[in-house]
């Protein structure tokens, strides 16, 4: 019988266990292709564990939806591979977790790998949890951070926020074929001239725009896999999409971010006092250049970027799909 392991993220192949253990336990991952962000990562780790035999998949045979939206088998890949690799070297027909015998050694390691060492993991984070309830904590980080860092004139024009706190922008979603690609500036044509004032004239300008544009579905053309620190974007029509490093993404990201503040702040200056304008356009200028001459600015803006991008992920991948995908 001809059996065939294959990575679920990359479409390595190999014809070993042995391999395919290897090439997941590599020190950098392998980045992941488009078709792989349908799935959670411990659903590709599953099936990527889960041989092919003369073609012919074995996890047809096993429900992973309980692997839905989890990603703690890939938190602790190290050991679940350990664990799973001992069972083959160490020829071992009972499950160390539950106890459950087996006839066969394979029966065994599907049975760790589809569900006995998840569910083990899930039961030592929930009494990990009850002692020590720090860790359910969500920690909210913006562009500025604590300590303001991409700009440090923490200066606010009151009455132009006051007037327009209360804007209500509708979410408007079109028929997407494709979406803008990403080296061209964004659509902001559903950016009305209320909001820009609320972007321009705004201590949090960076992060408030890019929420605002991945409202519209045309600017959903990034797609981020934190864990690798890479990503796919939608390049053009041609290539379409192509893996990017997160750094790189993020870059050309605060760039766009930058000359579309600018345009927009050009664009109202005459309808607000001069001198305001210009502190808000040497603001949005400064904002970029600390956060391209800074490492620490970096790391924070290429964090908080990336988990803007992210929130949206699910979304852009349905987009994807809407491509040819």
């Amino acid at each position: 019988m001809n059996t065939t392991y294959k990575c679920k993220r990359c479409n390595y192949e190999t014809n070993t266990f042995k391999d395919l253990v290897r090439h997941h336990n590599k020190q950098k991952k392998c980045y992941k292709n488009l078709e792989s962000y349908n799935y959670s990562d411990d659903q590709l780790i599953v099936m990527s564990l889960i041989p092919y035999h003369n073609n012919v998949h074995e996890i047809k045979n096993y429900n992973i939806d309980h692997l839905k939206d989890s990603k703690i088998l890939y938190d602790n890949l190290d050991n679940y591979l350990d664990t799973v690799y001992s069972v083959f070297k160490n020829k071992v027909k009972k499950c160390k977790f539950c106890d459950k015998n087996f006839c066969k050694i394979i029966d065994l390691r599907t049975h760790i790998i589809v569900n006995c060492y998840h569910k083990f993991l899930i039961d030592e984070k929930n009494n990990n949890e009850k002692n020590n309830n720090e860790n359910n904590k969500n920690i909210d980080i913006n562009l500025n951070g604590n300590n303001n860092i991409i700009g440090n004139n923490n200066t606010t024009n009151n009455t132009i926020n006051n007037n327009i706190t209360n804007i209500n922008q509708p979410n408007i979603y079109v028929q997407v074929k494709s979406p803008v690609h990403f080296d061209d500036m964004w659509d902001i044509s559903n950016i009305d001239l209320k909001t820009k004032f609320f972007l321009v004239f705004n201590n949090l300008m960076y992060t408030n725009l890019l929420e605002e544009l991945l409202k519209n579905e045309l600017n959903l053309n990034v797609i981020i896999d934190k864990n690798t620190n890479s990503g796919i974007v939608y390049k053009n029509d041609i290539e379409e999409y192509i893996q990017m490093k997160l750094k790189d993404i993020v870059n050309i990201t605060m760039e766009k971010l930058k000359n579309q503040l600018l345009d927009m702040n050009e664009e109202i200056k005459d309808k607000v006092f001069n001198e305001v304008n210009e502190h808000y356009r040497r603001m949005i200028n400064k904002k970029y250049i600390d956060y391209t001459k800074d490492k620490d600015i970096q790391d924070n803006v290429i964090e908080h970027v990336s988990n803007i991008f992210d929130k949206k992920k699910e979304d852009a991948i349905k987009i994807s799909k809407s491509i040819g995908y």
